[in-house]
């Protein structure tokens, strides 16, 4: 064996040893998160996020856990990556790796448990991710002895720098918001977002029967994309709720690497100590943001949605960013498929705009990457079109109704909006300066001050700069945007102010020094924290006395989920209490609840069961609709449900606008409901 090959194949078993030995703790420590979910009754305490008697678990057990996770669900990627050559940067080498996971864990998982007959979780998912590990590691070998010197992930400078960054700073973000990942109730999009996930546990796509009911309109197929990510932690951890969350660490983790890639790409030296610190500080205020202000709920955020779902469209934007770079034809391709599946209208509005943004910042013109951008987008569109219909064809659920491109149109209607925003200019003008702050705060205020450095930028940072202004305008003009849309230029910012600091950090009279820079992100975290801490946890207590008696609910049967949304007759939905002055939610999240958050209650108020079996003895019927019906025992206790006053935990004063839904509650203003 030649030098060269012994060289490449010694590097090749030190890789797969590393990340084998990094699985350990997640592979055998799988249980760690249902023993953390069990100590939910600590949501309750006076200060849930400071628990020194559980400190092991919550602080050093549970994160290394979640991490260890997440370098395993990325290392079959990660060798694949390698071995096609998408490894000319540490930051380019996990992006791709990350894309090549979603793919291969997910088709794998899909094929194992159509084969078997039974669910892939726990013990059984290890086997598999692992085997696709072994399966990824012996690819990379055959190409190493073919190509001993391609590119490799660790010949990059500052490589070390990047992987313990990834790592420190979401172990950190876990321990500081271990509340809102471990023990806070779903809300309705949140619980939303668990069962389309939970639902791949039965079956290869996360699309609903149209007799599951409400639930069934999401996810449609441009939506679709984060349930297979997020169904690997249900599988791995167990159906609990940081299960639906924890994965928002991997997408930061991979959105970092993204950010480090793009930022160093053809700059002469690589991110110092501190450039990597103030890019996690930014990330930060944008992770506050997301956990404590983005959502359609009334009363509270959930982190498992919006905020795991816009951070993955996030990782494969940049994904396409970096593809565009290196003139990647087939990486283009598919993170441009994978934007479509990610989000409607944002997953084809920012490879479009992008492409555009080069082609006017860029000499040479890249034609061929706008053309591949258009060609791709247009083939996505087209089979979008299509194969909800031949999935139908084929027997296959049919992927849900909300973002069709008839809703959307609807939604968007340019005359509509116009319409909307000139009869209400009066009452919207003075609240603008909430979207200002849409674009200030979440990005730590300097990289959005610094979109005004235009001739400093290069013409890298001018067509991110052009996309920021393009994608924001629409957005600010709309009634009906909500918080998390203007994500985008939440992270971009991020980007361009890195960027530009690596380029002119040599330079004299530069604007800015990185004490300023951390102090504004520090101040936008101040003002983007909520007034209180307190956690939602109503709606265990209220799921906790509801018996189903319709059955089915583990294997996501779709009438247990029509059945529970008789329970909106008892408890109003959400943003209907919210005006009424009472306490609401969504069926979802108490279904779940009836379920999985007993705590001991055996004695049930709510009964859901089929209309035609014996009713319950000194209970009287409520509904009965489709073959279901609803009972209720005691009318004090269903009175005490409907009278719980969730305080309300948004930075309100930053984020509230007037567009779109809003509703009060007291005298506090909350936005948003998923229409």
């Amino acid at each position: 064996m030649k030098p060269a090959t012994r060289k490449a194949m010694l590097r090749c078993a030190a890789l797969f040893g590393v990340l084998m030995a990094a699985s350990m703790p997640a592979a055998f420590g799988h249980s760690t998160l249902g023993d953390v979910a069990a100590l939910y009754k600590l949501a309750e305490s006076s200060n849930p996020y400071v628990q020194p008697a559980h400190g092991a678990l919550l602080y050093l057990g549970a994160p290394l856990v979640v991490l260890s996770s997440c370098i395993m669900l990325l290392a079959p990627g990660l060798a694949l990556a390698a071995a096609i050559g998408a490894a000319r940067t540490t930051g380019q080498w996990i992006v791709c790796g990350f894309a090549l996971s979603v793919v291969v864990i997910s088709a794998t998982a899909a094929t194992v448990q159509a084969a078997t007959g039974t669910a892939l979780q726990g013990t059984s998912f290890v086997a598999v991710v692992l085997g696709c590990t072994v399966a990824a590691f012996l690819v990379l070998a055959a190409r190493n002895l073919a190509c001993p010197y391609a590119a490799w992930p660790w010949q990059h400078n500052g490589a070390s720098r990047t992987v313990l960054a990834m790592l420190a700073a979401p172990w950190l973000i876990l321990i500081a918001l271990a509340p809102k990942f471990y023990w806070e109730n779903f809300n309705g999009d949140g619980a939303h977002a668990f069962e389309s996930a939970r639902l791949l546990l039965s079956q290869a796509t996360p699309f609903w029967p149209a007799s599951a009911g409400d639930i069934s309109s999401f996810p449609s197929l441009n939506s679709s994309l984060f349930a297979f990510a997020n169904s690997w932690f249900i599988r791995l951890f167990g159906e609990f709720e940081a299960a639906a969350r924890v994965s928002l660490l991997l997408y930061l983790m991979v959105l970092y690497a993204g950010i480090v890639a793009i930022v160093e790409h053809a700059q002469e030296r690589t991110l110092p100590r501190i450039g990597h610190v103030l890019i996690w500080l930014q990330l930060s205020v944008y992770v506050v943001v997301m956990a404590y202000s983005a959502t359609y709920n009334p009363y509270f955020s959930d982190l498992a949605l919006p905020a795991t779902q816009d951070t993955q469209m996030m990782v494969c934007f940049l994904g396409f960013v970096l593809a565009c770079l290196y003139r990647s034809t087939g990486w283009m391709c598919l993170f441009i498929v994978m934007l479509s599946l990610s989000l409607p209208i944002t997953g084809l509005m920012l490879p479009g705009m992008f492409a555009a943004a080069l082609v006017a910042t860029s000499k040479p013109r890249p034609w061929r990457i706008a053309i591949t951008a258009a060609a791709t987008l247009a083939g996505c569109v087209l089979l979008g079109s299509i194969l909800p219909t031949l999935m139908q064809f084929g027997g296959l659920p049919i992927p849900g109704g909300e973002y069709t491109a008839e809703n959307l149109a609807e939604r968007v209607d340019p005359g509509s909006s116009l319409a909307l925003i000139l009869n209400n200019i009066g009452q919207i003008w003075p609240h603008l300066w909430s979207r200002l702050m849409y674009l200030l705060l979440p990005c730590g205020i300097l990289p959005a001050l610094f979109l005004a450095y235009w001739k400093r930028q290069d013409a890298l940072a001018r067509s991110l700069t052009l996309l920021t202004a393009a994608y924001y305008l629409p957005f600010f003009v709309w009634p009906g945007a909500a918080l998390h849309h203007f994500v985008p230029v939440m992270i971009i910012p991020v980007v361009i102010f890195s960027r530009m600091s690596l380029a002119t950090a040599r330079e004299k009279g530069i604007p800015w020094r990185p004490w300023q820079a951390v102090a504004a992100a520090m101040i936008s975290i101040l003002i983007c924290l909520p007034a209180h801490f307190r956690l939602h946890t109503e709606a265990r207590l209220v799921g906790s006395a509801i018996e189903d008696r319709i059955g089915g609910y583990e294997r996501s049967n779709a009438q247990v989920f029509a059945g529970s949304e008789l329970l909106a007759e008892i408890i109003p939905l959400a943003w209907d209490a919210a005006r009424l002055g009472t306490y609401g939610g969504s069926p979802l999240m108490w279904n779940y609840y009836a379920h999985t958050g007993k705590a001991g209650a055996d004695r049930p108020n709510y009964v859901l069961q089929h209309y035609d079996d014996p009713p319950p003895n000194d209970m009287k019927l409520v509904i009965h609709r489709d073959g279901l019906a609803l009972y209720v025992k005691s009318d004090d206790i269903w009175q005490a449900h409907r009278s719980i006053a969730p305080a309300v935990g948004f930075a309100d004063h930053v984020f509230v606008f007037p567009g779109g839904r809003t509703w009060v509650a007291g005298k506090t203003r909350g936005t948003g409901a998923k229409s």
